[in-house]
């Protein structure tokens, strides 16, 4: 894979699995099948797979097929956190444990990932290998001098100012079970 492979960014799938593989298969980056037949290209998906869509998990375990199809054709898929990610991710790590955000308002995160649109199937079918994988996701990533990121937000600043420093740091509290540096995260 070179610098000069095709590269493709989406964003915000939100479960709906459908809507992806047609767009892929637009793009002639997948057949009618979903397999990849994308050659050499590049396919960043910029966080937010699950809720408000019945099939994150679907979603989840596509790119992660297509990442190993894509790398045996010297392509290249791959996702970013998004803070729908950190939110099913938080409801699989403390469900509805309340806690206190730095703001002093009771949070619990089950509760936002239902008002978000989540499904509770899908906190129930990500395996646990799925679960370290997305915790393993970088939340920021350049490519050919573009910044790739889920939010235009500034808030990463605070966790570092280097792409490598700021993954670090996100991993480092989705390691953690602290649910308000995960809420602050979530936040971002």
């Amino acid at each position: 894979m070179s610098a000069s492979s095709p590269l493709f960014v989406a964003s915000d799938v939100h479960g709906h699995y459908d809507a992806l593989t047609e767009a892929l298969r637009g793009r002639g980056l997948v057949d009618e099948d979903a397999k990849w037949t994308g050659g050499d290209a590049r396919l960043w998906v910029l966080g937010d797979l699950f809720d408000r869509g019945e099939e994150g998990v679907a979603v989840v375990r596509l790119l992660r097929r297509l990442a190993g199809q894509a790398a045996a054709e010297g392509g290249h898929v791959d996702t970013l956190v998004g803070n729908h990610e950190v939110l099913v991710l938080g409801s699989r790590r403390f469900g509805d444990v309340a806690f206190t955000d730095v703001d002093g308002m009771d949070r619990q995160f089950l509760h936002w990932w239902v008002l978000n649109g989540g499904f509770e199937d899908d906190l129930a079918a990500l395996t646990e290998d799925e679960v370290r994988w997305l915790e393993t996701r970088r939340v920021l990533h350049v490519v050919d001098k573009s910044l790739l990121v889920h939010s235009d937000t500034e808030s990463y600043l605070g966790y570092g100012r280097s792409e490598e420093a700021v993954n670090a740091a996100v991993r480092k509290i989705l390691a953690s079970d602290e649910p308000e540096e995960w809420w602050q995260l979530f936040r971002s």
